[in-house]
């Protein structure tokens, strides 16, 4: 959900059908997700681009709030409280994560790495 998230905001995804051939898709550089058709440079290597500064952004102002390092500095700290910092930060207002931080929505995320 995060993932394709941010990548939506950032770039388009596609209305397809579950019945399309996903090797044919493939290439033609695309990938389909049940009936969403994604075009690779839709994916992946932008949310690296946006999610990295980021990322590290994020890290040096846990290290300062909470004056702990390493994994200590990420203690209490969620998945609900990572949408909400991801929302403000780089969220958009055609995004989940945006309105997620906007109107504090918990949003838990179980398997965040999945």
């Amino acid at each position: 959900m995060l993932d394709h998230d941010i990548a939506r905001a950032h770039k388009h995804y596609y209305h397809g059908a579950f019945e399309l051939d996903d090797i044919e898709l493939g290439e033609h550089s695309l990938m389909r997700l049940g009936n969403v058709i994604v075009p690779n440079s839709s994916y992946g290597e932008i949310i690296e681009q946006v999610l990295t500064p980021v990322l590290e952004e994020m890290y040096q102002d846990r290290l300062k709030e909470t004056g702990k390092t390493g994994a200590d500095a990420w203690l209490g700290f969620g998945s609900i409280h990572l949408v909400w910092e991801l929302g403000k930060r780089i969220g958009t207002p055609d995004s989940l994560i945006y309105w997620a931080y906007k109107h504090q929505i918990p949003v838990v995320i179980p398997g965040i790495t999945d």
